[in-house]
């Protein structure tokens, strides 16, 4: 099974991400409720770096990569872009989220996935899975 994929920023790469959940949930035999959580969470990963890392750059990609670690699913997703600090995000309390931009993205994600780590300036997300 590949473990690398790379994606331009078209409007092509929710589609490769659910095929790659999709081939995953048959070849693991993975519930649909993961598998839905996990598709939403790795497509949101992978919208924001070609979005807001990337800025649409049609010269910059996403690279995803995924692995197990025991019975944990790991994916790994890296741009091109100057990162972020994911210490400093908006506060999106009921009261003040519909005024404050960005951060939301990423709050989701956390919702979704068991753990996530941040590394090079938060050009590199890691999202870990337990099915």
């Amino acid at each position: 099974m590949n473990n690398m994929y790379h994606y331009p920023p078209d409007t092509s790469y929710p589609d490769c991400v659910t095929d790659l959940i999709d081939k995953l949930s048959s070849e693991c035999n993975l519930y649909d409720e993961f598998c839905r959580k996990m598709n939403v969470a790795v497509i949101e990963a992978v919208t924001m770096p070609v979005c807001h890392g990337n800025k649409l750059d049609q010269f910059k990609k996403v690279t995803v990569s995924k692995s197990f670690e025991g019975n944990k699913l790991v994916f790994q997703l890296l741009d091109e872009g100057s990162g972020f600090n994911s210490l400093n995000l908006p506060d999106h309390t009921p009261d003040s989220r519909n005024t404050v931009p960005g951060g939301r993205g990423i709050l989701f994600i956390i919702s979704m996935v068991d753990k996530i780590c941040f590394y090079s300036n938060g050009s590199e997300i890691e999202e870990t899975f337990n099915p």
